[in-house]
């Protein structure tokens, strides 16, 4: 009899465990970023140039919207860096599932990011 009320124990623990991991993963809703006023405006043209190629520029990733100043962190953003492939351009996509929460609580907001110039 000990037996059933541990498998219950643990199958129900498991159930909230797994519901609490696919709240955080799907329906959690991050806060907006803090936005000054009289943002530049960036296209995919004019946000390539800040790709970490060039050590005299900082390094921008585009995010729903906004450009992010990702330099401070830029040991993984530079040429070899683990997320070179995404700096200078729109990571909406690649961080949709994970990671834009940490670029958006982490980075400055220093731009908008428009589609078309």
């Amino acid at each position: 009899m000990r037996n059933w009320y541990r498998i219950i124990l643990y199958s129900v623990a498991t159930l909230l465990l797994a519901a609490l991991a696919y709240y955080f993963l799907f329906f959690h809703v991050s806060r907006p970023p803090v936005v000054p006023d009289n943002l530049p405006k960036y296209t995919v043209a004019t946000l390539a140039k800040y790709n970490g190629e060039t050590s005299s520029l900082p390094i921008y990733i585009a995010l729903d919207g906004y450009v992010y100043d990702v330099t401070f962190g830029k040991s993984f953003y530079v040429p070899g860096g683990t997320y070179h492939n995404i700096a200078g351009k729109d990571a909406s996509k690649d961080l949709h599932i994970f990671g834009g929460d940490i670029i958006k609580s982490k980075y400055p907001v220093v731009g908008i990011f428009v589609i078309s110039p």
